[in-house]
């Protein structure tokens, strides 16, 4: 980071000695306006820092030669949202999705302000601009201060995405190892969902801040964890709820959030001649059960995103296991034996896998739930498949009996 304190910290003063102390060079770039000019350029610029080094463009300073103008004073912006104009550029010009830090720094002189657009080295480079066909990289020269890469650059560039995955698998093998010691270990059917940054390349969370949020979510009524307990493990902390239905919680330094959910089987039973029901001693399992730990695994990155301040694409991975042979019920209400009619899958291991934009939380959490439950039906029964908007008329029934508010 070249600035020493964060954006929203900065004064005026704080720009002027950062171009007292750097010319224009691979890491800083220049521009005195912020005209359609300098927005056509700014993909090229923010992704050509992110493919390098990172850096930071300062808005607001004229710089002749790559040499910045003496006290500067800032610029009057006719945009009323610059931070939110920088966003949608990059977003929309810049792939993978690239999304740098933009603060607005008031000036001296009224209606005058400094726009900075900081952005780290991206470990998910290359990110490619016009229709994902340029790859471009800093050269430091102030003439030309950034340029097409060549392959053995973008080779480079590849081998940064590689822990990426690594970065998911390592989360999630750490997750089902913590839930195994502490006994989350089971023969019946579970849900396992795991949602966090598609490009998990950055540490967004503390330990400190994991924790304080398990603490306090854990007592929250929605989440359904008030008998569980929280502990800390050495990257932070986890909530365990013991059996029946069991729940398991993690959340990890890089904004990942793993839930496991155990389910409860139902006993239809059947009728005595005196009316009675009577246990049959037949295990079912409800499959529109799944919407309420789905539900609350996505209420609960709703939190822990807009808790970090998290800015991007969520990927969401769930997968219903130890399924195979188990007899489920499709049925959307606790019927009569007469109107249950089981129904299995031959496989073990039902996935799904949904994406969605931080940006859009909490509105889009029913659509991802539908989308999800969807997709973990299908291998079930042998007669027509529910479609995706029955689906979602029976998740939106659902949320709505769980008195679900966003």
């Amino acid at each position: 980071m070249l600035f020493t304190k964060p954006l929203e910290q900065l004064t005026a003063d704080d720009i002027r000695r950062f171009a007292a102390r750097f010319r224009e060079n691979i890491r800083v770039e220049y521009k005195s306006t912020f005209d359609q000019s300098v927005r056509r350029k700014l993909p090229a610029i923010v992704a050509s820092f992110a493919n390098t080094y990172g850096g930071v463009l300062v808005i607001g300073i004229r710089a002749e030669g790559g040499v910045p103008e003496r006290d500067p004073r800032g610029i009057a912006l006719d945009d009323h949202e610059p931070r939110l104009t920088v966003e949608n550029i990059c977003r929309e010009n810049i792939y993978p999705e690239l999304m740098p830090e933009v603060a607005v720094i008031p000036g001296d002189d009224v209606d005058h302000a400094f726009l900075i657009v900081s952005v780290d080295e991206s470990p998910f480079a290359p990110h490619a601009i016009e229709n994902s066909r340029k790859v471009y990289v800093r050269t430091g020269d102030s003439q030309n201060p950034y340029d097409l890469a060549d392959l053995e650059m973008l080779s480079r560039l590849l081998r940064r995405r590689e822990g990426i995955r690594a970065r998911w698998l390592e989360f999630v093998s750490e997750s089902e190892a913590l839930a195994q010691k502490i006994g989350h270990v089971t023969l019946t059917p579970f849900v396992d969902l795991t949602v966090g940054p598609a490009h998990a390349a950055h540490k967004l969370a503390s330990r400190e801040e994991i924790y304080a949020l398990l603490r306090q979510v854990h007592l929250d009524p929605r989440y359904q964890l008030h008998r569980g307990i929280v502990l800390r493990h050495p990257a932070g902390a986890f909530v365990s709820r013991p059996e029946p239905e069991g729940t398991f919680v993690n959340l990890g330094e890089y904004g990942l959030t793993f839930w496991r959910h155990v389910l409860s089987d139902w006993d239809p039973g059947r009728i005595d001649g005196f009316g009675n029901r009577v246990p049959s001693g037949g295990q079912l399992y409800p499959f529109w059960w799944l919407v309420a730990p789905v539900y609350r695994a996505l209420l609960l990155t709703c939190e822990f995103t807009r808790a970090i301040h998290f800015l991007g694409q969520l990927q969401i991975r769930a997968q219903l296991v130890n399924c195979s042979n188990k007899a489920f019920t499709l049925a959307t209400e606790n019927r009569s034996p007469l109107e249950v009619t089981p129904v299995v899958t031959v496989v073990d291991l039902v996935p799904a896998l949904a994406y969605a934009e931080s940006d859009d939380l909490p509105s889009s959490v029913p659509e991802l739930c539908a989308e999800l439950l969807y997709q973990l039906r299908w291998p079930f029964g042998a007669e027509r498949a529910h479609a995706v908007d029955e689906v979602q008329s029976i998740v939106a029934s659902y949320l709505q009996k769980l008195g679900a508010r966003f």
